[in-house]
């Protein structure tokens, strides 16, 4: 598990793998794709590779949108199978927008 401080993190990733400045990592990015982890609590570790560096950013984000300041980020969400991935994110952060319900409140939506 790492613990990372959110507000330097994603200023230092972005600065080195956001090349266009779009605030995403993608494969037109022309940054190096690795990027090491400094964490108080465990050992550095690089990621490789635009997706894990893209989930990375995207495990920041939603820590930041969470008002936190330090993210608790496990590797297994930064290195997670992309299935696994998109099924838990639609789980955990997406149903409630994609359900309708039958009350006033889903009627308007």
């Amino acid at each position: 598990m790492f613990h990372l401080n959110i507000a330097a993190t994603l200023e230092t990733l972005l600065l080195q793998e956001d090349t266009d400045g779009d605030k995403k990592i993608t494969i037109e990015d022309d940054g190096p794709k690795t990027f090491e982890l400094v964490s108080n609590d465990a050992k550095p570790y690089t990621i490789k590779g635009t997706y894990c560096l893209s989930n990375l950013l995207q495990e920041l984000v939603i820590a930041k949108n969470e008002g936190k300041q330090i993210a608790k980020i496990p590797l297994s969400k930064i290195e997670e199978l992309p299935v696994s991935r998109i099924s838990r994110m639609i789980r955990d952060y997406y149903w409630k927008g994609l359900t309708r319900t039958m009350d006033e409140k889903g009627m308007m939506g």
